[in-house]
């Protein structure tokens, strides 16, 4: 078991790495060697993703470097319920920025998240925004 932090969750279809799940995780014990000891890490299928929060945590990988089991206590665990998500689809990086900042000046955000999508000719983006 490796303490460390959940930073992000990227869903399936999404990412760096879209046909998993993965996590940001930030733990100097596990990730030292990488640039700010944090790295995207890939979910196993047999993880129930839906409970896993952005916080601290307890965390086991394989040799294959696949986090196998996640175990938060919630002392530090961001509590999602009453929480609200707003999803941006498909815009170009102009009109992301343009619907970001209108956003955010209209609600508290916390979190945001944002995926170039796989397309030919202009560079187009989904984004996912949490807000109270």
């Amino acid at each position: 078991m490796y303490k460390a932090e959940i930073v992000a969750i990227s869903p399936k279809g999404r990412g760096r790495n879209p046909q998993y799940v993965s996590l940001l995780i930030k733990s100097k014990e596990l990730l030292g060697y990488y640039k700010d000891n944090q790295k995207w890490l890939i979910a196993s299928d047999n993880l129930s993703v839906h409970k896993i929060k952005t916080g601290s945590c307890q965390l086991e990988i394989n040799e294959d470097k696949l986090i196998t089991n996640v175990i938060q206590n919630g002392e530090n665990s961001e509590e999602r319920l009453g929480n609200n998500v707003k999803v941006f689809s498909k815009l170009d990086l102009f009109q992301l920025e343009i619907a970001l900042n209108k956003f955010m000046a209209m609600h508290k955000v916390f979190a945001t998240q944002v995926f170039q999508l796989a397309c030919e000719g202009k560079p187009m983006y989904d984004a996912i925004v949490h807000y109270k």
